[in-house]
């Protein structure tokens, strides 16, 4: 009985802060929409955001509470981890690229294998962007990729470290955020090294066959991999789903 009441107090609490993180962006980027924002595009948040963002935030964290749950299933943790800081340092940055790499494949696969594209092309419905489109996803996308990055940073980090690092990844999903968000911002010659807003609402253009423009943060992964389109001259005029590929 005490379980299963631990585990209700356990969702609520998820629930409770997946609705106060949604809200805290929702404010950011109002603000920052108002600065930066494309005037002539008046992008208001949708009932469909709030329901697919909340669903996504709540999946996220109880992948997380699943990984870490890691005494029952044995994982190793590797004993260099253990012995400075500067060597936890080195191979956070490492880690930190790598799953950036990993990112870039998983997002591959779900544009080039037909079953998996079934559960991506939610996220590349909507004819405009804001920055809840970037959790707008499927159920089985939000659970298997926050699951599979989760595994891999306990496996390498253990317990001692993974919140630590969890937060740092917690940065990297609020620029996924910025990049969806309603801006024409470029980063010019950057841009082969890092996604701009610009570069990532190529990826969401009607008139640009997909895969392109994949990478999360690092667009370089783009330009080894041939998925580069760049960030054009302007920022798209229409949105969606190519017709072939629906």
């Amino acid at each position: 009985m005490d379980s299963l009441i631990n585990l209700g107090i356990t969702l609520i609490s998820i629930l409770v802060i997946a609705i106060f993180y949604y809200f805290f962006h929702a404010l950011f980027f109002g603000i920052f929409n108002l600065i930066f924002g494309i005037k002539e595009r008046k992008i208001w948040l949708t009932k469909s955001d709030f329901f697919y963002a909340i669903l996504t935030l709540v999946i996220w964290m109880f992948s997380y509470l699943l990984v870490n749950l890691k005494s029952q299933v044995g994982w190793l943790e590797p004993k260099i981890l253990h012995d400075n800081i500067f060597k936890v340092t080195i191979f956070s940055i490492i880690i930190f690229f790598a799953i950036d790499l990993i990112e870039y494949g998983i997002h591959f696969a779900y544009h080039k294998v037909s079953w998996l594209w079934k559960f991506h092309k939610v996220h590349h419905e909507p004819t405009s962007l804001n920055w809840p489109k970037a959790i707008r996803l499927s159920l089985f996308e939000a659970f298997t990729t926050s699951f599979i990055i989760n595994c891999i940073l306990l496996f390498f980090f253990g317990n001692n470290y993974l919140l630590i690092i969890s937060i740092a990844f917690s940065i990297k999903r609020f620029y996924g955020l910025f990049l969806h968000s309603n801006t024409d911002l470029d980063y010019g010659f950057l841009s082969s090294f890092i996604s701009s807003p610009r570069f990532h609402h190529w990826h969401h253009s009607i008139s640009v066959k997909q895969p392109a423009n994949l990478s999360n943060l690092f667009s370089i992964w783009d330009k080894i991999f041939g998925t580069f389109y760049g960030e054009g001259s302007e920022i798209p005029k229409e949105y969606g789903i190519n017709p072939e590929e629906k």
